[in-house]
């Protein structure tokens, strides 16, 4: 009996009606469809302070969000990755 495999998709583009959420959405429909398990982190979604206060002398402990998003990396088989690239030079303009 083969397992399914687990698959995580983090999503690190922070406009929702970007290229890469669309991308994101046809992979995870064609995992689903495919038996997998997937499960997503929307990277804009979190909710933490991205600032590192005491450096790296004292121990930042980690927020629910952080939590929530280490177990599924820990659960996944899988991982996909989506963020902005740009490229200097052949970046749109704001």
């Amino acid at each position: 009996m083969t397992k399914n495999k687990k698959i995580l998709i983090i999503n690190g583009h922070p406009n929702k009606e970007s290229l890469n959420y669309f991308l994101a959405e046809a992979y995870k429909k064609g995992a689903i469809e495919g038996g997998a398990e997937v499960k997503e982190i929307i990277i804009a979604d979190l909710q933490f302070n991205p600032n590192l206060s005491g450096g790296y002398q004292s121990r930042t402990e980690l927020e629910p969000d952080l939590l929530e998003a280490w177990e599924k990396i820990q659960w996944a088989d899988h991982l996909k990755c989506g963020c902005i690239l740009c490229g200097g030079a052949g970046s749109r303009p704001s």
